[in-house]
């Protein structure tokens, strides 16, 4: 599962419907910087209503609690 999960916000990176935030030198200020930017830039802004729109189609809300349904059934 977190394999999928990472290669599906890689695919989305790749495409430019994300930033990119490394975590080893994020700070306060960047992560205030980085949120301005996606809020404030009209492809990133654009870019996030389709990949609500594809979020969406996939019913990704349904999947995940199927996953989180299967690893709690798995473990108990």
């Amino acid at each position: 599962m977190a394999r999928t999960v990472e290669r599906w916000i890689r695919d989305r990176i790749s495409v430019g419907r994300s930033a990119i935030i490394n975590q080893r030198r994020l700070t306060v200020d960047r992560l205030a910087a980085a949120m301005r930017t996606v809020v404030d830039d009209p492809q990133l802004r654009d870019n996030a209503h389709r990949l609500s729109a594809d979020i969406a189609a996939e019913d990704g809300g349904a999947q995940a609690v199927t996953a989180v349904e299967s690893r709690l059934h798995h473990t108990t």
